[in-house]
């Protein structure tokens, strides 16, 4: 079942959390070394990583549309 929001992952770069409050989006805490990050982490971005090669972005809108689309 497809939910109607976006949950990200991210750095602590001041710029990233700018945005992710910007977005209004749901902000997980996350360790990046720690020994219980699931491996499938890594499929999942790689995944991502191909879906949005060709893709090229105006705005922050056109992003959370796109994550949105499915």
């Amino acid at each position: 079942m497809r939910q109607h929001k976006v949950i990200l992952l991210h750095d602590l770069a001041k710029f990233v959390k700018e945005m992710l409050e910007a977005l209004h989006w749901e902000v997980l805490p996350h360790a990046a070394y720690s020994p219980d990050c699931a491996p499938s982490d890594y499929h999942l971005f790689r995944s991502m990583a191909h879906a949005l090669a060709e893709e090229h972005f105006n705005s922050y809108e056109d992003v959370e549309k796109w994550s949105l689309s499915g």
